[in-house]
């Protein structure tokens, strides 16, 4: 998982998408309105997180 803040100056949108070839599962969340350190500290962005996590749950299981 790849969590990306919109105006990030550090990642940019192409090595992002690069990121989610490297490991199994890779996906990319692009986080609006945030920079290169988003915090997770809105439901939106925690919502994000659980339901990959979840995702992942229940392909392992």
């Amino acid at each position: 998982m790849i969590l990306r803040g919109e105006f990030s100056d550090i990642l940019i949108p192409s090595v992002a998408e690069q990121m989610t070839t490297k490991g199994p599962m890779g996906k990319l969340f692009t986080l609006p309105n945030c920079g290169h350190a988003p915090y997770l500290n809105t439901p939106e962005q925690i919502g994000l997180l659980k339901k990959f996590l979840l995702e992942i749950f229940h392909q392992a299981s």
